[in-house]
């Protein structure tokens, strides 16, 4: 259901779509928000409206591992061209120089991504980066959205930076998602000219009860714990969402032609204090082997490859990893990713709890046996991951 605030947020978005499409001019808009403000939700909404129009491509910053630093742009060169995990690296590198029509500027992305050993400076990847977008948005307005820049390296936030300033005749959107933690690293972000930023706050009680009310509204849950959802939720989006979940896990309700209903489960609603509490508490329920599926893609990262998490599991559940994550996703826990970037935690403070429950079991010798992409050069690292 829409409100109000959400249709001011996507006229925000819009304006900056429509600016760069009538001007051909690049355009960086970054959403900021805690996590759970809603920032994906809006973004998504935003992006399947412009996806008929607007050549949709997608990356996401990793907040640790080895070769990281151009994961993004990983990402948005292997939408563009096409490329699949499975792709021999010939073949790879065709698809993109096919792409790119530039043979410097394929040779200079693909190090960039790992699909080459050669090394090339920043400035020269840089460029590489701005002409490959150019040349995309002759056709079609380019829409490139970036998770998670709060743990992107300075190299690629660079490399934004260079393609805000320098691209020419190219209506080029440039969407980024970050918490406020990118501020606190980069406080001049998104003030130059062409970039904005759009800053979101937590809902007030008003709109969490009507998020509630469209969510819940139907299904003749007691008032009481309609208030006590609200106050819980301290304006998070995400905490609402996580709550009509477990409801749903535990039948309390179920959807009957489109609506939402009462269902068996007749016991008392416990609501919990926080997010993290209710996500514990979901996590907790899980299946003993649904348990031990999601632990090491957990260890992984936020986004993970089936074959990973097979390496990482006994052997006696991999045959089941399939089931188990399509029983995750029906749950909401993670959802699917494009081909050359494996699957994804549909949020990372899942995510992050189910990690924490994992460390604690003393198994962070998982964590360090798979941090991170394997074998990509990495030639813009500048920093160990926190």
């Amino acid at each position: 259901a829409r409100s109000q605030r959400q249709d001011t947020e996507l006229a925000v978005l819009e304006a900056v779509y429509r600016d760069a499409c009538e001007q051909s001019v690049p355009r960086l808009l970054t959403v900021i928000g805690d996590a759970g403000a809603g920032k994906s939700r809006l973004t998504a909404e935003f992006v399947d409206r412009r996806g008929a129009k607007a050549r949709v491509l997608r990356g996401r910053c990793l907040p640790y591992g080895d070769g990281i630093t151009f994961w993004p742009l990983r990402g948005i060169v292997g939408e563009a061209a096409g490329i699949r995990e499975d792709d021999a690296p010939e073949a790879a590198r065709a698809k993109l120089l096919a792409t790119a029509g530039d043979a410097d500027v394929a040779d200079r992305l693909a190090a960039a991504v790992g699909l080459s050993t050669a090394g090339f400076p920043l400035h020269e990847i840089n460029w590489a980066a701005r002409k490959f977008l150019e040349r995309l948005a002759v056709k079609s307005p380019v829409l490139a959205f970036i998770d998670d820049t709060h743990w992107a390296e300075t190299a690629f936030l660079d490399l934004i930076d260079h393609v805000l300033d320098t691209a020419q005749a190219a209506p080029i959107v440039l969407l980024t998602t970050a918490r406020h933690d990118l501020l606190e690293q980069r406080p001049q972000w998104s003030e130059r000219r062409g970039a904005s930023r759009l800053v979101l706050g937590p809902l007030s009680d008003n709109a969490s009860a009507q998020v509630v009310e469209n969510l819940l509204g139907a299904a003749g849950l007691p008032q009481d714990v309609v208030a006590r959802i609200v106050a819980a939720a301290e304006g998070n989006p995400l905490f609402i969402e996580q709550m009509l979940s477990m409801l749903l896990d535990a039948d309390v309700l179920r959807q009957v032609d489109g609506k939402w209903v009462r269902g068996e489960g007749r016991g008392d609603i416990s609501v919990p204090p926080t997010i993290h509490a209710l996500l514990e508490a979901r996590l907790d329920n899980l299946g003993r082997e649904v348990r031990i599926a999601v632990e090491p893609a957990s260890v992984i990262g936020v986004e993970f490859a089936q074959p990973a998490v097979e390496s990482l599991s006994p052997e006696a559940i991999r045959p089941k990893l399939t089931q188990h994550f399509s029983a995750l996703a029906r749950k909401h826990f993670i959802v699917r990713s494009n081909p050359w970037r494996g699957a994804a935690g549909s949020n990372r403070e899942r995510r992050r709890e189910s990690h924490g429950d994992l460390i604690a079991n003393g198994r962070g010798a998982e964590h360090r046996r798979s941090a991170g992409p394997v074998g990509l050069p990495d030639p813009g690292r500048e920093r160990q991951r926190r």
